[in-house]
């Protein structure tokens, strides 16, 4: 009897440390995500820098090829998310969208063999001819789960006509 309940004490030791890690883990994404938001509108240098709004991101966006798209159009945001929710239940809801005044920018890493690579618009810099969306990319550092994925961002920023030019972070 003493070893069957030292045995289920040791289980219940292990689960409790388990959870205290995985909670430290998303205290430290939740900061960082904070911090980024911060980062992307906060910027005090002589350009000007547009504001952007995440809609969502996620690790299994379902195309195999890397891309970026401009949306300014209802249907087109429809295809997109009918083909990432394609695997999804349910699936993840289409943001409202004010097309008039606003378009979403859509990254696309295309098909990766190991977890933690992630993408996002860094910042948006508005020029006189053009708009410059900095893209940054992280890939894993370290020992990472081998899983296929395909990591994908969504946000918004207000609609422009100007030329739009992708440029990746330094």
């Amino acid at each position: 009897m003493k070893k069957i309940l030292f045995i289920f004490s040791l289980m219940i030791l292990s689960c409790t440390s388990q959870k205290t890690v995985v909670k430290k883990k998303e205290r430290e994404e939740i900061k960082e995500v904070n911090m980024n938001k911060t980062d992307i509108t906060n910027d005090s240098t002589n350009e000007n820098t547009l504001d952007i709004t995440l809609l969502t991101e996620g690790t299994h966006g379902g195309f195999k090829d890397a891309k970026t798209l401009i949306i300014k159009d209802p249907k087109e945001l429809q295809e997109i998310y009918s083909q990432i929710n394609m695997m999804r239940r349910p699936g993840l809801p289409i943001p409202e969208i004010d097309f008039e005044n606003e378009m979403v920018i859509v990254l696309f890493m295309g098909e990766k063999t190991s977890g933690d690579y992630a993408t996002k618009v860094e910042k948006v810099i508005e020029k006189d001819n053009s708009l410059e969306i900095v893209i940054k990319e992280s890939v894993p550092k370290g020992i990472t789960t081998t899983v296929i994925c395909q990591p994908f961002y969504f946000c918004k920023i207000n609609r422009s006509n100007k030329e739009i030019v992708f440029k990746k972070a330094d």
